[in-house]
């Protein structure tokens, strides 16, 4: 029998949708996920037809972090089977890598929790659509300690003291609560997200590829790199762009007065 795939990844109209799918364990992340994950990733990537992904999870969970009964079966009579960990942070690490290093804008439909690795999948995300009824948190402290990710990336994107009320808590928050902060970008009713983050996507789909790579490529260094460091590179890409066929067609688009047709050359 073949085995149950713990990644589904479908792709339509330039949109890829990766959705986690172990709903039975609230989408929680063990090696099988991990691997599937980075791959359909990769595969999006490197796909000329995808020009926005979206990450969502099936049944009423998100992702709900690491499988703690694989990490409890780690630990063997008080021991830490230490090569395990070491293997699942690397592939974790793999997975996380694709999603932050992706050229591609990349949304993420949050229905239900997201907590722990699910919390981070969002931190790297381009854009969050929540459904209302979700519950979102970084959730180490509570039973984990804490997590490499969230104390790294967090503060860059909120401020640094309401990522340490979420960190040092380990709270769970409402998808409007972070939606206030800048976190989730819109909440909408659960059985509405799908269709919003589509539209969404399709939104994007619709715009210049060079366009979103570009764009997604000077706001992330933005957030790390001096303004001057950031003005070269914008200004850099922006001469790339200027004798593209995507810019003319922009241009010729809008004296027409009707939608562009950009293919990305």
């Amino acid at each position: 029998m073949e085995e149950k795939r713990a990644v589904l990844y479908e792709k339509a109209d330039g949109v890829a949708t990766i959705t986690l799918n172990r709903p039975d364990n609230f989408n929680s992340l063990n090696m099988q996920l991990l691997k599937e994950g980075n791959e359909a990733l990769i595969d999006a990537q490197e796909d000329t037809a995808v020009r926005v992904l979206v990450i969502t999870g099936k049944g009423k969970s998100f992702c709900s972090g690491a499988d703690l009964k694989m990490a409890n079966s780690w630990n063997k009579d008080g021991e830490m089977d230490k090569e395990a960990e070491k293997a699942f942070h690397k592939a974790a690490g793999a997975m996380f890598d694709a999603i932050e290093k992706c050229k591609k804008p990349i949304i993420a439909a949050v229905n239900g929790y997201a907590i722990a690795g699910g919390f981070e999948i969002c931190l790297f995300c381009d854009l969050v659509i929540a459904s209302e009824d979700a519950r979102i948190g970084d959730g180490h402290a509570t039973y984990m300690l804490m997590g490499p990710v969230s104390p790294n990336h967090l503060p860059r994107q909120i401020g640094y003291k309401k990522s340490m009320e979420l960190l040092l808590t380990g709270d769970l928050w409402p998808a409007k609560e972070l939606e206030k902060v800048g976190f989730v970008n819109r909440v909408v009713p659960a059985d509405k997200l799908a269709e919003t983050a589509r539209e969404l996507a399709l939104n994007l789909a619709a715009k210049s590829p060079m366009g979103l790579m570009y764009t997604k490529a000077i706001a992330k260094q933005a957030i790390q790199a001096p303004v001057e460091a950031v003005n070269e590179l914008a200004f850099s890409l922006l001469h790339r762009i200027a004798l593209t066929k995507d810019r003319a067609e922009g241009a010729k688009a809008f004296a027409e007065k009707r939608k562009p047709n950009f293919t990305g050359e």
